[in-house]
C-alpha cells in the first residue's frame, strides 16, 4: 500500500426502488451524514454502483482498497449483517455460478463478476471488502423491511471502523 496516500472507495451496490436491494445506498446517505462524515478519514470516497457490472471494473484502479456495501443473501435472518474479506491472490481467473463463494448478489451481472473482471484486468485492488446485509424484501418498493432498516447505521458504523482500521495497518 502507498502509506498515507492510499485512497479508499466505499461503493454502494443495489436498487433503490427494489426494496431491501438498496440497501447499500441507505448505508451511503447515511455515512454522508454529519454524524459518521465527521470521523471519517479524508482518504475516503464514495460511489454508487448501483447494479454494477463488469464494466465499471476500471473505476476500481484508483483505489487501493474497496469496501463494497450490497444486500448479500446467504439464508440468515433478514438485517443480518455479512463481511467478506476478499485478498487479490485469492479471487479466481473464472467465474463459477455454481460456487457458493462468489454467489452472494442479486444483480444480473454481479458483484462476484465485477470482481472477477476487475483482477482479470488488473483492477482489483490487494484488499476488497464486502458489507453485505441480508434482505427481506427485493419487491418494487423506495422503503427498506424493518429489519434490514435497524442495520442501516450499523452497518454505516462497521464501515467507519473498517476504513478506520484499514488506515491505522496503512500508517504502520
Amino acid at each position: 500500500m502507498a502509506g498515507n496516500n492510499s485512497k479508499i472507495l466505499v461503493c454502494a451496490i443495489g436498487n433503490k426502488i427494489m426494496g431491501d436491494d438498496g440497501f447499500a445506498q441507505h448505508v451511503l446517505s447515511a455515512l454522508e451524514s454529519s454524524k459518521f462524515k465527521k470521523n471519517l478519514p479524508p482518504n475516503v470516497e464514495f460511489a454508487d454502483f448501483a447494479t454494477a457490472n463488469f464494466t465499471m471494473a476500471n473505476l476500481l484502479d484508483d483505489y487501493d482498497i474497496v469496501v463494497f456495501v450490497d444486500a448479500v443473501k446467504k439464508g440468515d435472518a433478514p438485517g443480518t449483517i455479512h463481511e467478506i474479506e476478499i485478498n487479490r491472490a485469492d479471487v479466481r481467473d473464472q467465474i463459477d455460478l455454481s460456487s457458493e463463494a462468489y454467489s452472494f448478489s442479486f444483480h444480473e451481472s454481479g458483484l462476484e463478476e465485477l470482481i472477477v473482471f476487475a483482477n482479470v484486468m488488473g483492477f482489483l485492488p490487494e484488499k476488497t471488502y464486502i458489507l453485505g446485509c441480508e434482505p427481506k424484501n427485493t419487491e418494487p418498493s423506495v422503503d427498506l423491511s424493518p429489519e434490514v432498516e435497524k442495520s442501516v447505521e450499523k452497518a454505516a458504523k462497521r464501515v467507519l471502523e473498517l476504513v478506520n482500521e484499514i488506515n491505522e495497518k496503512i500508517i504502520q
